[in-house]
């Protein structure tokens, strides 16, 4: 889980405007595909795009799930604050 933690800080240490965190997808002819070739072709591959395993991982997805939420959450936040700044800033800078 420490690699986890170490990709959500560093997402969350960056100055952007979006962002997305996801669980790896394997798709046909990847590693990560040949390593989960146990995967069961009839599951439901529409709910691909939720926080999702589609395959065994080593990490517990309701866990894994939370995280990514807390750090979902954090983003926000942290973006609310920059763009609420950068608007102060704007009316405070002098006018040309």
């Amino acid at each position: 889980m420490a690699s986890v933690e170490e990709t959500l800080a560093h997402a969350l240490s960056l100055p952007l405007d979006e962002i997305s965190i996801n669980v790896p997808y394997p798709l046909p002819g990847s590693p990560l595909f040949d390593r989960v070739a146990d995967v069961d072709p009839e599951d439901d591959w529409d709910a691909a795009g939720k926080v999702r395993f589609m395959y065994r991982s080593e990490f517990d997805e309701a866990v894994l799930k939370g995280r990514i939420e807390e750090a979902m959450e954090r983003f926000a936040r942290s973006k609310e604050e920059r763009d609420r700044r950068r608007g102060l800033a704007m009316r405070q800078a002098p006018s040309a």
